[in-house]
């Protein structure tokens, strides 16, 4: 059948007929059609005067896209539908011989195109690169095994990120402003965070200040010490360490203050671990950042960005107390090795891979994961078992054991696996690193 039967057959049909006899159905579709356009507009409008930065600059730009883009799905199961049953009802043929009818079909299938193919990559490339995930903690434990450190390569070239150029210029931007506070502020405030470096300025004092800089607040909310400029911020720091019932690592801060926690990874764990001298520009991955010492060392030998990973809130807590008094960008997210993938968190130059392996349900899964978003080296400590055999073989523990420090040992049930040294290497092998050393067997 031709297209031009086609249109005649819709023209001459009894259904049409009757529908252009009636006085009410085309009112009412003419209607409908007319609120699909309102709702269509609206939805479009909205996200356009978001990326204008002209409405909800609060709101996350691909929060308020997905919103839109549900509506305007609605829209268009409304304006199709209505569309086609007023072209029904005029004169079909008429149409078929319009040129102005069919550059404005042609003009609603490129628009369409553009909008899912083109337009919607565009709003969602603003998508944070972390997920956040409500996953049970993995606790930090001394290994009962001698660990055994690892460092591997990723197995291909660097290449250029592919990423949208709207990400791009806001990871320029980010960096120049990050580079640009250090060099030029006497006092660093940390971003997301909210501490100042020194003591020149009472905590209370900013926080006040903080409060004063907002020109609207909607809930009442008492705050202690707001009211007086008694508490500096060491003051501050040193309330909230000896607030936190347990410490694992034992941090040096300004002020001369030190986290008591029972291992101290400057003697039992740098030396060891294979942290590159120099990592000037290196983007770092932190998988299981505890207090965020390794962090924090990356940021000290010069990492262009570090991003921490944890399941563990008090351990993300802890991470945001040492970042506030060493002054530090380097970023904590609670997120899973799970959960990595570049298409959120982007690629890696380091990753630190540190005691996590042997708390893993599914440790071949979290290297896979690893592999997918590490483009330079993995650096992974682990416990291992006993045996020494060439083998691969793992030790698998379902209820967990006895861990901690030697003079307090506790019980951590998420201590699941310890594999010999030849399956900590033949897993790497099977996810896809290459160039696999064995760096020291005395880290602890």
């Amino acid at each position: 059948m031709s297209l031009l039967k086609f249109f005649q057959l819709l023209q001459y049909s009894s259904l049409l007929s009757a529908m252009r006899s009636s006085p009410w159905i085309f009112p009412v579709i003419a209607s409908i059609h007319l609120m699909g356009l309102a709702l269509i507009g609206g939805a479009v409008l909205l996200v356009d005067l978001r990326l204008l930065g002209l409405g909800m600059r609060n709101q996350p730009l691909p929060q308020i896209a997905r919103y839109a883009e549900r509506w305007f799905v609605v829209s268009l199961a409304i304006l199709l539908p209505t569309g086609i049953l007023q072209f029904m009802c005029f004169a079909a043929t008429k149409y078929y011989y319009l040129t102005a009818f069919w550059v404005k079909m042609a003009a609603l299938f490129l628009a369409l195109v553009f909008t899912f193919a083109v337009r919607r990559k565009l709003v969602m490339a603003a998508e944070t690169r972390f997920t956040l995930a409500l996953l049970p903690a993995a606790s930090r434990c001394s290994h009962r095994a001698r660990p055994f450190r690892y460092v591997s390569g990723a197995g291909r070239q660097k290449v250029e990120r592919n990423m949208p150029i709207s990400k791009g210029i806001r990871v320029i931007v980010k960096r120049f402003l990050r580079v640009w506070r250090k060099e030029n502020s006497s006092r660093h405030i940390v971003d997301r965070g909210e501490f100042l470096q020194s003591d020149s300025q009472p905590l209370s004092s900013w926080i006040k200040s903080q409060i004063e800089s907002e020109k609207y607040w909607f809930h009442a909310i008492e705050l202690p010490g707001v009211q007086s400029d008694s508490q500096p911020l060491s003051s501050w720091i040193k309330s909230q360490i000896e607030s936190e019932k347990y410490w694992f690592h034992a941090i040096e801060l300004p002020g001369g203050m030190v986290t008591p926690g029972w291992s101290n990874p400057r003697t039992d764990k740098l030396p060891f671990f294979g942290l590159p001298d120099e990592m000037h520009g290196l983007r770092v991955l932190d998988i299981g950042h505890a207090e965020g010492f390794f962090s924090f060392e990356a940021e000290r030998r010069g990492a262009a960005e570090v991003v921490a990973i944890e399941t563990y809130p008090p351990m993300i807590r802890k991470f945001n107390i040492c970042r506030a008094a060493l002054g530090s960008s380097a970023q904590s997210f609670r997120a899973s090795v799970y959960d990595l993938n570049p298409k959120t968190f982007g690629t890696f130059d380091l990753v630190f891979f540190f005691g996590v392996l042997y708390h893993l349900r599914h440790p071949l899964l979290a290297l896979e994961r690893i592999h997918s978003v590490c483009t330079g080296t993995l650096l992974m400590q682990t416990a291992t078992s006993e045996d020494s055999s060439e083998v691969p073989k793992a030790e698998f523990h379902p209820f967990g054991i006895q861990s901690g420090p030697a003079d307090k040992p506790s019980y951590d049930p998420t201590c699941f696996w310890f594999p010999n040294v030849a399956c900590c290497a033949a897993m790497l092998a099977h996810t896809g690193f290459q160039q696999i050393v064995r760096l020291s067997p005395e880290a602890h």
